[in-house]
């Protein structure tokens, strides 16, 4: 149980660093435009 809680933990973190990337890009994108 505790590797899958781990798991599970890691699996979160890269959810939500996928999640910040994305956003981070389009931020950007839209900078560049702007500019």
């Amino acid at each position: 149980m505790k590797n899958r809680k781990s798991q599970n933990q890691i699996t979160m973190l890269t959810k939500d660093n996928n999640t910040v990337i994305r956003d981070s890009e389009e931020i950007i994108r839209e900078a560049v435009r702007f500019y």
